[in-house]
């Protein structure tokens, strides 16, 4: 037998022989090593999803959609175990299972002078990063914080400049400036903090917490969130227009969503509920709801894609100035959380995913 100059001698079955050269011996190793990394990174994809989220892969930024805008009382329905939490990052109320609850705004005194202290500065293609900030900070220091978009109303320290397209992510509000003054105190260990003072004069008041029997169980200030336990539960929020009627028991006509509930004063005092969840969960919602769940599967992926562009775009610009990003209406985009989902809407948005 000879050897070939790079290559070398092996045995087929059968008693045949073949000459295998370097590069053929490169090109095995290589398919075999690219394999391995494959089912390397399958398992660790598939351990990941075990140990936590399996929908974690959807990603995203978080997104905040208004599902109601202005309304004297609320209510809420969790199809799953939720916590009600604080603006502070305080649970302030459980619940093991689903549960209907009602929350009525309560109007305080006339509004007054407010005070933030401003821990940093995004510009508005940096909205997901404040957001981010604005989470982190809030649990770890158990404050209430909100980012601030720039006004006439927000007075600054003298000398100080800001640039009109700043997002403020801020500590507040603080009806007393002393309390205000040691907080940058304290955040000024860590952050270039300084102390604005809100001008507007918002009005003021409470959060009452009903159960279905409506016994009050609390009171709350600015906002509470309600998360569920199990991301693949749903909740419901929508007007509640007679709190005297047996509201419990009557029919639900908000749109179920994935994602968390927040419920907040808006700037008349009143109750505004948002949905708070990543940005592909939204493009689910919206696909089905503006185009239909029957279309062609191109045609629904064609949707996703505008769907998701145009959230993108709206995101970073000042399409809502206040506490959320998008409406629930045909102005944003026409979202009705889980509603209108099948199989081939959810596909097409998956399918199209970054």
């Amino acid at each position: 037998m000879q050897r070939n100059a790079g290559g070398r001698v092996s045995r087929r079955g059968g008693g045949q022989w073949r000459v295998v050269s370097r590069r053929q011996r490169f090109a095995a190793a290589a398919l075999s090593g690219a394999a391995l990394a494959v089912a390397l990174v399958w398992g660790v994809w598939r351990v990941a999803c075990a140990a936590g989220d399996p929908r974690a892969a959807l990603a995203g930024p978080p997104v905040h959609v208004c599902m109601v805008a202005d309304a004297a009382h609320v209510r809420v329905i969790a199809y799953g175990g939720f916590d009600i939490v604080s603006s502070a990052g305080t649970v302030i109320f459980t619940c093991a299972g689903p549960n209907v609850l009602r929350f009525s705004g309560a109007p305080g005194p006339a509004g007054t002078f407010y005070y933030y202290v401003v821990a940093a500065e995004f510009d508005r293609l940096q909205k997901p990063g404040a957001h981010a900030m604005l989470t982190q900070l809030r649990e770890a220091l158990k404050v209430g914080m909100e980012i601030l978009m720039l006004s006439p109303d927000l007075a600054f320290p003298k000398g100080k400049t800001v640039a009109a397209d700043r997002m403020l992510v801020a500590i507040g509000p603080f009806n007393d400036l002393s309390l205000a003054e040691q907080w940058q105190q304290y955040l000024s260990r860590t952050y270039p903090a300084y102390i604005v003072r809100d001008g507007s004069k918002r009005a003021t008041g409470e959060i009452h917490l009903f159960d279905h029997t409506n016994r009050l169980l609390a009171r709350m200030k600015d906002s509470l969130t309600i998360r569920l336990r199990d991301v693949q539960q749903t909740v419901a929020a929508e007007v509640l227009q007679n709190p005297d009627s047996p509201w419990a028991q009557q029919r639900r006509t908000g749109a179920r969503c994935r994602g968390a509930m927040e419920i907040r004063l808006n700037e008349n005092g009143r109750l505004a509920a948002i949905n708070v969840l990543s940005l592909e969960e939204y493009v689910r919602g919206v696909v089905p709801s503006e185009i239909g769940n029957t279309a062609p599967a191109e045609a629904l992926k064609a949707q996703a894609v505008a769907a998701r562009s145009e959230a993108y775009h709206k995101l970073y610009t000042d399409h809502h100035r206040g506490p959320y990003d998008f409406c629930d209406k045909f102005h944003c985009q026409t979202y009705r959380g889980i509603e209108d989902q099948n199989a081939a809407s959810v596909a097409a948005v998956d399918a199209t995913r970054g």
